[in-house]
């Protein structure tokens, strides 16, 4: 069995506000484990006064 993989091709991110709590969405492209890490430290750095954040990041 061969495992297959689908990704996005361009930076997306969303936010929205629900009673009083904004919640932000962000989702992008990466070719490997070392980009996804960098993308969330950058996502880390931007959001880091967040007061409650769920991140979840997968790789090869």
């Amino acid at each position: 069995m061969i495992d297959e993989y689908h990704s996005i091709k361009a930076d997306v991110s969303k936010t929205m506000k629900v009673e009083g709590s904004k919640f932000i969405a962000s989702a992008y492209p990466v070719d490997s484990r070392q980009q996804a890490e960098e993308k969330l430290g950058n996502v880390r750095k931007k959001f880091f006064n967040l007061k409650n954040s769920s991140m979840l990041a997968s790789g090869s």
